[in-house]
């Protein structure tokens, strides 16, 4: 079943939020807190991956 334009927006407007948010960590030099939020994304996205 496929996703619905307003499913897909979603999560375009969860991802930019995300970019936005590390952007700001690495303009600030906050190399670890960009490294965690990072690894706990690919987290998610592997524990979605398995479903």
């Amino acid at each position: 079943m496929g996703m619905s334009d307003a499913q897909f927006k979603d999560i375009l407007r969860r991802d930019l939020k995300m970019f936005k948010r590390l952007e700001q960590l690495l303009e600030s030099d906050k190399k670890e807190e960009v490294l965690k939020e990072i690894r706990e994304e690919i987290e998610r996205i592997n524990t979605g991956l398995q479903d």
